[in-house]
């Protein structure tokens, strides 16, 4: 895509150095949060989440096979891969 005549020049800003903050908090100069993914309570949440995607798709699974559903089946299937590039 080529800009406009008259769009302004780029402009590359400067990297922004990350920081320890008060509380132990790593944070960047504008106070955004860096993601490092290694935070005990973002874990905790996040196999909490995928205890329950996979309790939803044992339950959906059964009461599927039980009704002789193969829509609650299939769903139950369409579950199964949700997780998976997480853990």
């Amino acid at each position: 895509m080529i800009p406009p005549a008259n769009a302004p020049p780029l402009v590359l800003l400067p990297k922004r150095q990350a920081q320890v903050q008060e509380g132990g908090y790593i944070c960047c100069s504008g106070g955004v949060p860096i993601f490092d993914g290694v935070d005990p309570r973002y874990k905790r949440i996040l196999w909490t989440v995928i205890a329950i995607n996979a309790a939803m798709f044992f339950i959906e699974l059964a009461v599927g096979q039980l009704a002789g559903s193969h829509a609650l089946q299939a769903d139950a299937l369409d579950l199964l891969p949700t997780p998976l590039p997480v853990a």
